[in-house]
């Protein structure tokens, strides 16, 4: 049995899933929510895969503040200071990364999953965060 690649859409406002009727076209609306801005999020809202449900954190508490981390990734390890950039979503999620330079190069954005951002410690005596996050 052969198998093949089909591939359909995704309303990115109500989620809805389906499969094109006419290959190579896209559609003009959501056929259940009738949204014409199927393929963008709403203002405000984070993208799922970047959503951090806060536990003890709140983002104006985060953001600009210097960070000491350790934060490894398959094969791939990185380490060293930088500035958190946390942005509070209108749909109560928040967005957490870590701006920081990587071999002396442009500064680069490292976007935290929630395993990493509930690994975050707060140092108050320093008034820097830490963490070490390693999976």
């Amino acid at each position: 049995m052969a198998q093949k690649l089909i591939l359909g859409f995704q309303c990115d406002r109500c989620g809805h899933e389906w499969l094109p009727r006419e290959f190579g076209q896209a559609p003009v609306t959501c056929p259940k929510c009738k949204s014409p801005y199927w393929n963008r999020p709403r203002k405000g809202e984070i993208p799922p895969e970047e959503r951090i449900t806060p536990k003890g954190l709140l983002a104006h508490e985060l953001n600009k503040k210097k960070v000491e981390f350790d934060l490894q990734r398959g094969n791939q390890r990185f380490s060293g200071s930088g500035e958190f950039n946390a942005v509070e979503g209108a749909d109560g999620f928040m967005k957490v990364s870590i701006w920081t330079q990587v071999d002396g190069a442009e500064k680069v954005e490292l976007k935290l999953s929630q395993d990493e951002a509930d690994c975050i410690e707060s140092h108050t005596l320093s008034r820097k965060y830490r963490f070490r996050c390693v999976h």
